[in-house]
C-alpha cells in the first residue's frame, strides 16, 4: 500500500529557489499491528468502525511564493489497519472516513504530528456512517 500525493513545493532553506517533491511512498502493514509498539515517525491508522477511513498528511506554506502540500494514505477497511512513516516537513495528520454510499470522505479530526520527534501515533476509528456520521469519530495514543 502506498500513499497518493499531490504536487508539493517547499522553499529550500537558505536558498531562494522551490524544490518540487513527488511521489512520495510509503509502505503499510495489516493485521494484528494494532497491539505492535510503533517506532519513531511512524502512524498506524485502525478503521474499527463500520466505514473505510484514511489520513492526510498536511505540509505547512513554506516562506516565499512556494506552497504547502497534501499527501494522502490508501484506504483502510473496516476491522484492518494500515501504518506509515509520517513523510519529512508534515506537521498535521487529517483523519478521514469515506462514506458507504459514494467515493467522498469526510474529515474527522486533525491532530499534529512530526517526523523527527514523534514517538509513534497509533488511531483509531469507530463508530458508524448512518445519521450523517453521528457516531463516526476516533481516538489516538502515542507509542
Amino acid at each position: 500500500m502506498g500513499i497518493k500525493t499531490t504536487t508539493i513545493k517547499k522553499a529550500a532553506a537558505g536558498v531562494a529557489a522551490a524544490a518540487v517533491v513527488t511521489g512520495v511512498t510509503l509502505i503499510a502493514t495489516t493485521g494484528s499491528a494494532a497491539a505492535a509498539p510503533m517506532g519513531k515517525g511512524r502512524v498506524m491508522l485502525c478503521s474499527q468502525g463500520s466505514y473505510s477511513s484514511m489520513l492526510s498528511f498536511l505540509w505547512p506554506d513554506p516562506p516565499g511564493p512556494a506552497t504547502g502540500g497534501r499527501a494522502y494514505t490508501t484506504l483502510v477497511a473496516p476491522g484492518t489497519c494500515g501504518a506509515w512513516n509520517i513523510p519529512k516537513g508534515s506537521e498535521t495528520v487529517e483523519v478521514m472516513g469515506q462514506w458507504h454510499t459514494s467515493v467522498n470522505q469526510f474529515t474527522l479530526g486533525a491532530l499534529l504530528v512530526n517526523s523527527d520527534t514523534n514517538p509513534g501515533v497509533k488511531v483509531y476509528t469507530f463508530g458508524a456512517t448512518g445519521n450523517a456520521a453521528a457516531t463516526a469519530g476516533f481516538r489516538w495514543t502515542r507509542t
